[in-house]
């Protein structure tokens, strides 16, 4: 993986978070 910035990369994870939260909730009720 290239190197990136801690802002780039805070940007990635929130991205990626995100994404993965959206699929959940689609999946099944987890809250």
């Amino acid at each position: 993986m290239a190197h990136m910035t801690d802002d780039e990369l805070q940007e990635w994870a929130t991205a990626w978070l995100e994404n993965v939260v959206e699929c959940h909730q689609e999946e099944s009720s987890w809250e």
